[in-house]
């Protein structure tokens, strides 16, 4: 599967489109690493993260994290979907957002095991980058799938630090959404790889004004010529 980002509309939505959002999906299957964005967060005596494309996913490419934690620390990698304004979502021209369904598949490549990594999808808006849906891979080298859905903006909270709440309205600030891994060394350090596949982040957008009455109209009339 490659990079794609894809608007997902009903009958009609020709018609409809400008008076509704339509859903907006997101999502990647083989992780060119020029088309994602990438930064590392940490608290405590921190750590490192890093990310490769790798042939060993699922199937095809896949994208491959390790995070290096120290003793004491905590360490998050932070991908980020896109590298351009055309692969972010923007409320203001795009509708506020109802709410976020994400997938992932992972599998445990390599460490100490345990728990693997930690889990989340990640939304960046402004300076400030957000998690939601927290899971952990474990460390099972079979491949598994995580997803859920309805995400709101009030599921969402800070990462590292404080900073204002997420705002999924239409004026709220544009957003990149992408997935988050985390790791903590509260007696000693460690690293553990996890490759990732098929990510997929799917935007449901508030109906527009006036959306359900034009929706009629146009059944109405279809109903009245298939009379007719």
């Amino acid at each position: 599967m490659s990079i794609k980002t894809r608007v997902l509309a009903a009958c009609a939505a020709a018609a409809i489109a400008p008076l509704a959002g339509a859903d907006v999906t997101f999502s990647d299957g083989t992780f060119t690493p020029s088309n994602w964005g990438f930064e590392t967060l940490v608290l405590g005596t921190g750590g490192t993260s890093s990310h490769s494309q790798v042939a060993t996913g699922n199937p095809g490419l896949a994208r491959e994290l390790t995070n290096s934690v120290n003793a004491g620390g905590t360490v998050w990698g932070v991908s980020r979907f896109g590298t351009t304004n055309g692969t972010r979502y923007e409320p203001g021209t795009m509708g506020a957002i109802l709410g976020v369904d994400f997938a992932i598949d992972f599998r445990f490549a390599g460490g100490v095991g345990g728990d693997g990594h930690a889990l989340m999808v990640a939304a960046k808006q402004g300076t400030v980058v957000y998690g939601a849906a927290y899971t952990v891979t474990g460390s099972s080298g079979a491949w598994n799938s995580y997803g859920v859905t309805g995400l709101t903006a009030a599921d969402f909270a800070p990462i590292v630090g404080s900073g204002p709440a997420l705002n999924f309205s239409a004026t709220g600030a544009p957003i990149r959404f992408g997935f988050a891994v985390g790791n903590s060394g509260p007696g000693s350090g460690y690293s553990n790889t996890v490759t990732y596949d098929n990510f997929e982040v799917i935007v449901r957008t508030v109906p527009g004004p006036g959306a359900a009455g034009l929706a009629g109209v146009l059944g109405l009339a279809a109903l009245r010529r298939r009379r007719a």
